[in-house]
């Protein structure tokens, strides 16, 4: 998933899936690798799977500001998605990295001390139907991010089956529209759906693990709506679907990754 958003986010500022053409977009260089220059090419090894060094993402950054990506390499999405083990320090990480805006501050109440010190204050708003359905309608990767976190945390918490149930409802309603409006989701959807269902079976409560059953079930009709919600005008302004064979990639991925896992 991390290396599926960076290759995304990287055709999203060179307006292009072709490895040659993001490197002369981004870089300035005027050329096109081919034979051992091809599989030695940073953008050719982040198409295929592996994450981008750190190193390109500070250039990259420099010349692209406003680019999330160094968001998407760390994918805080994925941390919580796939790590069973993370802690509640872990999560509030997660979700302290999502920037100012309607999400963030449907989840955090920040202020100041008093009204001659600059010391942040952030207090956490408690969770409630109307806050988890606020997020689920804004359908954005920061809000899919607000829910699995806020989610996981109350689960940690001994949340209320109540709640727990809302959060699961809201998960499942705003995917196929989180992923199908993003291309940083759509070209690793195989392995965030995967991600998904074994994450519903996480839940300490009956009646979530029973809507991840009925998700795995269903998980064919939720790939369809995806793809029909992708194919929507203008829904990435301009950038167009990935190419087949890239998707296809993604898709045997995480069908090694699930075989060896069992």
């Amino acid at each position: 998933m991390q290396s599926a958003a960076v290759y995304a986010e990287l055709a999203v500022l060179a307006n292009s899936w072709e490895p040659n053409e993001i490197e002369r977009r981004i870089y300035s260089r005027d050329w096109n690798k081919a034979g051992p220059n091809k599989l030695r090419g940073t953008f050719y090894g982040t198409r295929d799977g592996r994450n981008i060094h750190a190193s390109h993402v500070d250039k990259i950054l420099s010349l692209f500001p406003d680019s999330h990506l160094d968001w998407w390499r760390r994918h805080p999405i994925a941390q919580i998605l796939c790590n069973a083990h993370l802690g509640q320090d872990g999560i509030l990480s997660a979700l302290n990295t999502l920037p100012n805006g309607p999400e963030r501050q449907s989840i955090w109440n920040e202020g100041w001390v008093g009204p001659f010190t600059f010391t942040p204050v952030v207090r956490e708003l408690p969770d409630t139907a109307e806050v988890i359905q606020r997020l689920a309608v804004m359908r954005s990767p920061f809000a899919l991010l607000a829910v699995i976190g806020r989610m996981r945390l109350a689960q940690l918490r001994g949340t209320d089956p109540d709640i727990d149930y809302e959060y699961k409802k809201a998960l499942l309603h705003m995917l196929p529209d989180c992923i199908a409006f993003s291309p940083h989701l759509f070209l690793g959807h195989e392995a965030l759906l995967e991600a998904v269902c074994r994450f519903l079976w996480w839940s300490p409560h009956a009646e979530t693990r029973l809507l991840a059953q009925a998700f795995d079930e269903n998980s064919l009709a939720v790939v369809e709506t995806i793809k029909q919600a992708a194919n929507r005008p203008a829904s990435w302004s301009g950038l167009p679907l990935p190419p087949i064979d890239q998707l296809a990639s993604r898709r045997n991925q995480v069908a090694k990754i699930v075989q060896s896992l069992g």
